[in-house]
Parts: C-alpha cells; sequence; structure tokens
C-alpha cells in the first residue's frame, strides 16, 4: 500500500518541490536542528555569516521544529485562513503533536482537492520560511494563503483541461459515423476556430443511408465567434444546404 504522504505530493506535481522524505523522518532543516553542536554553529556563522537562532524566523515566539513552521506558527495559521483550510487545521490540531501524523491524517481523509490544496500551502510556506531565513525577503501570511491557492488552482484548471482533452479524443476515437434510415439523407456539421487569425469556419458534409456523398459545403467567416455562435452558424449552413440544392 502507497503512503498517504505520496499520495498529497501528487496533488499538485510538487514532488521536486516539497522535501517529503525530510518531512517523513522529522529532519527537516528548521531553526531547532540547526546549530547540532557549537563547534558546528561557529563554523556555519564564520564561513557563511548567518546568524542562527533556534527561534521561529517568522514570528519569533517560540522555537522552531517542523510542526511549528507548518501549523503552529501564528504567521502561518494566518496563511492557512487565507486559503481556505483553516476550518481543517483547527479541527485536527489538537489531536496531533507533530506535522507527519497531521498530514497523514489529512491525506488518509479528505479528498484529493483539500489534499491538493495543502500539498500547494506546504511548499509556499516553506519556499517563504527558506526566502525569509537566507534572503531576508518577507512576504505576508495573506500573501502566502493567496500565492499557494493561486498555485494549486491554476494546476487543478489545466488538469481539468487535459482530461477534458482526453475525454474527447477518446470518444472521438470510438465513435464512429452511423449511417440514416433507409430513404434518408444525413448532415454531419462542424465548426473551426482561429482566434489568433480572427478567423471562424463551418463545414457540412451530406451523405445517403449507403454512406455515400450527396453534398458538401464550407464557410469561412472573417470574425472571431463563440463555441455556440460558430455551431450555430454551422448548423444553419446544414438547414440551407438542402434547400439550395
Amino acid at each position: 500500500m502507497s503512503s498517504p504522504i505520496l499520495s498529497i505530493s501528487r496533488a499538485p506535481n510538487l514532488q521536486s518541490h516539497i522535501p517529503w522524505p525530510s518531512l517523513s523522518y522529522a529532519s527537516l532543516p528548521t531553526s531547532r536542528f540547526l546549530p547540532r553542536s557549537s563547534e558546528a554553529a561557529s563554523v556555519s556563522v564564520r564561513v557563511n555569516k548567518y546568524d542562527f537562532s533556534p527561534m521561529c524566523p517568522l514570528c519569533d515566539i517560540e522555537m522552531e521544529d517542523d510542526y511549528h513552521a507548518f501549523a503552529l506558527c501564528p504567521q502561518v495559521i494566518n496563511s492557512w485562513t487565507t486559503a481556505g483550510l483553516n476550518h481543517i487545521l483547527m479541527h485536527i490540531l489538537p489531536k496531533f503533536n507533530n506535522i507527519v501524523d497531521l498530514l497523514l491524517d489529512i491525506c488518509s481523509k479528505e479528498d484529493q482537492d483539500i489534499a491538493g490544496r495543502i500539498a500547494a500551502l506546504v511548499w509556499c510556506v516553506w519556499q517563504h520560511r527558506n526566502a525569509t531565513v537566507w534572503n531576508n525577503l518577507h512576504s505576508s501570511s495573506e500573501q502566502i494563503g493567496g500565492q499557494a491557492f493561486q498555485l494549486w488552482k491554476n494546476w487543478f484548471d489545466v488538469h481539468q483541461s487535459r482530461t477534458h482533452v482526453q475525454t474527447l479524443q477518446t470518444a472521438q476515437h470510438i465513435e464512429q459515423w452511423r449511417k440514416p434510415h433507409d430513404g434518408w439523407l444525413k448532415i454531419n456539421v462542424d465548426a473551426g476556430f482561429f482566434e489568433h487569425q480572427g478567423v471562424t469556419t463551418t463545414a457540412c458534409c451530406v451523405r445517403n443511408n449507403n454512406g455515400e456523398f450527396i453534398a458538401a459545403l464550407t464557410h469561412k467567416f472573417n470574425s472571431s465567434m463563440s463555441i455556440l455562435e460558430g455551431e450555430a452558424m454551422a448548423l444553419l449552413d446544414a438547414v440551407q444546404l438542402p434547400i439550395n440544392k
């Protein structure tokens, strides 16, 4: 059975950005774990010219560990609220004392959309935290939450679009032309849209019950029509074609 922590990382495609393995083993390089020894800390300060503090770089109220960095920091909680996820966090926060168990619970109980939004939020929080520590760049809690929601929405829209295209391609591949009843004609219509050229095209084709070609008509309009308008013009051509013939 695959781990729920992996299922959340599949939501928006963030596997390469979110440190899931480190998160799973509670080994994220948060401030609490940076000064492993006084010697290591002094070397880091002398070489890189950074002053490491065990306090949270965002709120500077409590010591920073992974649970505080993603769930307990007041600024991060505000980001959960802006992202529309605070009701989920507040509901389960009293039940856990580490971020791994909290995320595993979310992955096992919430749907994919919620898991995806939380994955996006975790990524944005971690990126903001690192930008604050290493580059002294600050963003508001509202900006982080809004960025996380927009990141998930962009992924969701693209995913929905791809799914729709794949469904249409599958339907087009499976669907075959079916002949009409004896003595009837069948007219198939379609419309094409070329927004950059400001052109809309229509076409219709008439065949009898034996599948034999009877007539066809194409039409080019030097205007950008909506899908509804283009399909309507194609149907109008289909109505007028047999009348004119």
